[in-house]
């Protein structure tokens, strides 16, 4: 009794298994380990340019209180936006 009769078989034929494809054709689906190199190379560039960043000039205390008057005295540029929202 437990096993389906040969009617249950034709009523319901297998469905033939397809794969539905999210992506473009000349994109191919990336392995754990592609993905997992993407996310440590991104990882690794974003790093080096934290780096970089850090190490362009980094002021003492001394230089920072000697240049505030200067940047607090420099004219304030404005965006394109504010230019012409004030029009």
């Amino acid at each position: 009794m437990g096993t389906p009769s040969s009617n249950d078989q034709s009523q319901k034929p297998p469905r033939p298994v397809t794969q539905v494809k999210s992506t473009p054709d000349h994109m191919e689906t990336l392995t754990d380990q592609e993905r997992d190199i993407l996310f440590l190379k991104s990882m690794a560039e974003r790093q080096l340019r934290i780096q970089q960043i850090a190490s362009a000039r980094t002021l003492t205390w001394d230089e920072f209180m000697e240049e505030l008057p200067n940047r607090l005295s420099l004219p304030k540029r404005l965006s394109e936006h504010d230019i012409q929202s004030r029009l």
